[in-house]
């Protein structure tokens, strides 16, 4: 009996979402290789959800004043001129803006990826 649990993802009902890969929330990461994890969201899942058309949210946390900009192993080698959605709020979820682009995907089955995550609000 499959349910939302033991189905599979497919391309046609996730959506992937990308958050805070930047280089000053990096700093805070201690459990593992920054240089590793700065490269894992350039992997190649991100660039199947590109080529399987899986709709995808990059977000960042202030990039002007605080964060910086995403790395761009992500907007320039896989996603460039994606649109990065800068929110307010450390917490995406917080953020309508945020709120508003998973919304518009149409998805409702989310792939999170991110240094700072928070869960879902149901």
């Amino acid at each position: 009996m499959s349910n939302n649990f033991t189905s599979h993802f497919s391309a046609d009902d996730a959506a992937l979402l990308l958050i805070d890969f930047q280089p000053q929330m990096f700093m805070g990461v201690e459990s593992h290789d920054r240089n590793a994890i700065k490269n894992k969201p350039s992997d190649h899942r991100q660039e199947a959800a590109k080529l399987f058309n899986v709709p995808t949210v990059l977000s960042t946390v202030p990039a002007e004043t605080f964060a910086g900009p995403f790395v761009p192993e992500v907007t320039e080698g896989v996603f460039p001129g994606h649109e990065v959605v800068d929110r307010t709020s450390i917490n995406a979820w917080l953020t309508l803006n945020f709120v508003k682009a998973v919304e518009a995907t149409g998805r409702k089955r989310l792939v999170i990826a991110g240094l700072w995550t928070a869960p879902v609000p149901r």
